[in-house]
C-alpha cells in the first residue's frame, strides 16, 4: 500500500487525474490488510493534492482514525473535508460514534450526536441504534429521546 501511495503522489506531483475510484481501492486494501495508521499519509495526499471525494472515501478516512484510536484526528478530517467544501456524512459521525461506543466511553458517543447537530448533519437509524443500545441510564435515554 506504501508503494502505491508513493505512485499516487508521484501521478498527482506531475498534473494527472486521480479519480475516486484509485482512492476507494486504496482504501479497501488498506481495510484488508488493517493498515489503518496509513489514513494520515492518505489523508495528506487528499488535502495538498485537493483530490475529489465522495461519501464512502470521507467515511474510510474517519473510520480508519476512529480504529487507531485517533478521536480527534476523526474529527480533524471532518473538518478538513469541510473546508474542502465537502458535507460531512451521517456514516462519519456513525463511525465515530461506534468507535466511542466500543470503548464504552458512553460520554464520548453521546457528545458525537452534539456535534452531528451542530454541523446540521441528521442523525439516521444507525445512529439511534447505536445510542440506544448503549445507553446505561434512563437519563442517556431521555438526552437521545431530546435530540
Amino acid at each position: 500500500v506504501g508503494d502505491a501511495l508513493d505512485i499516487v503522489e508521484q501521478m498527482c506531483n506531475a498534473g494527472f487525474y486521480l479519480s475516486t475510484d484509485v482512492l476507494q481501492f486504496i482504501l479497501q486494501i488498506c481495510e484488508e490488510s488493517y493498515e489503518y495508521i496509513l489514513v494520515h499519509r492518505i489523508h495528506s495526499i487528499i488535502c495538498r493534492y485537493q483530490l475529489k471525494l465522495n461519501g464512502e472515501i470521507g467515511r474510510c478516512l474517519v473510520h480508519f482514525c476512529v480504529r487507531i484510536k485517533d478521536f480527534e484526528g476523526a474529527y480533524k478530517i471532518i473538518g478538513d473535508l469541510e473546508e474542502m467544501n465537502f458535507k460531512p456524512t451521517t456514516n462519519m459521525y456513525n463511525a465515530i460514534m461506534a468507535g466511542y461506543f466500543r470503548e464504552k466511553n458512553i460520554s464520548g458517543g453521546l457528545r458525537v450526536l452534539k456535534h452531528m447537530q451542530g454541523a446540521n448533519v441528521k442523525p439516521d437509524s444507525q445512529t439511534f441504534c447505536y445510542l440506544i443500545h448503549n445507553c446505561e441510564t434512563e437519563e442517556d435515554i431521555m438526552q437521545v429521546h431530546s435530540a
